[in-house]
């Protein structure tokens, strides 16, 4: 799995102003990770997510 590829997915889904899409996308990604390779996504991953959820819908 390309961790950095599913970064710039999410990023774009959040420029696209469509949230809760990379939230959902975030976690069926989370899942995968533990399930195939055992391992959490990285930290640099988590601090986007972060970033995605305290986003308003209002922000530019």
């Amino acid at each position: 799995m390309d961790e950095r590829a599913w970064r710039y997915h999410f990023e774009a889904l959040l420029q696209l102003d469509r949230k809760n899409e990379a939230l959902r996308k975030y976690e069926e990604f989370k899942k995968s990770l533990k399930k195939e390779l055992g391992v959490e996504p990285e930290f640099e991953t988590f601090r986007l997510i972060e970033r995605i959820r305290s986003r308003t819908t209002n922000q530019t």
